[in-house]
């Protein structure tokens, strides 16, 4: 039954990439044949979920997109740690998806959990500094940055939407100190 879910996620994963038609239906069908998958495989059903959630949102069925993506959030839960890079791609798929169904008060709340993650990611980061060579800390120093950098500015036009002016322009003021290196 992996083999065949396997099979079925490469082609959903390459349906995305092309920006498919078809991705939504075979994305549909790798999650249900994840989901049937024993216990263990966590990880591949929080792929599918995730996978699911990216092609019915670029179907523009936001509503669908939100639900795989709260279970991809549970699974993400469980595996993974909160600031890896997997995880906030979780959160901010979980954020973009409740901004789309109007829900701006959980869109507000799940990048502040994005914002906390990439803070937390670059924390951990700053204290491996001295484990990593040089070149490697900078590059990956300047990718966390960019995507806290983002992450602050999608977050700062939910807060404008929801009239909290003064938030969203401290936030602004984070995303302009955000040091690249």
């Amino acid at each position: 039954m992996r083999g065949k879910y396997l099979e079925q996620e490469v082609e959903c994963s390459k349906q995305i990439q092309t920006k498919s038609a078809q991705a939504e239906a075979v994305c549909k069908k790798a999650l249900e044949t994840a989901i049937e998958l024993p216990r263990s495989f966590e990880s591949d059903k929080m792929r599918a979920y995730g996978n699911a959630g990216t092609a019915a949102y670029a179907a523009q069925k936001s509503g669908e997109a939100l639900e795989d993506f709260k279970q991809q959030l549970i699974f993400a839960q469980q595996s993974l740690q909160p600031g890896s890079p997997l995880m906030l791609q979780v959160r901010s798929n979980l954020a973009h998806a409740y901004e789309a169904t109007g829900d701006l008060q959980q869109a507000d709340a799940q990048y502040t959990e994005t914002e906390k993650a990439q803070e937390a990611a670059l924390a951990d980061l700053e204290a491996r500094k001295e484990k990593l060579k040089s070149n490697s800390f900078d590059s990956i120093h300047a990718s966390y940055a960019h995507n806290l950098q983002a992450v602050l500015q999608e977050h700062v036009r939910v807060l404008r939407k929801l009239g909290k002016v003064a938030e969203a322009r401290t936030l602004e003021q984070k995303a302009s100190s955000v040091e690249s290196r």
